[in-house]
């Protein structure tokens, strides 16, 4: 159960790192959301809502 936690923990992490990132960027919201839930981006487990 805490390996789960911890990735789930990590996975938020990147999660709002990519989302500043993209606001960063200029992106709209709805090309964010969607980029988000895209797992190639990520680096760590993707876990999908």
């Amino acid at each position: 159960m805490l390996f789960l936690k911890r990735i789930n923990d990590e996975f938020d992490e990147e999660r709002e790192s990519r989302k500043n990132e993209f606001i960063e960027d200029g992106l709209e919201e709805d090309e964010i959301q969607e980029l988000l839930e895209d797992p190639s981006i990520y680096e760590s487990f993707f876990v999908p809502e």
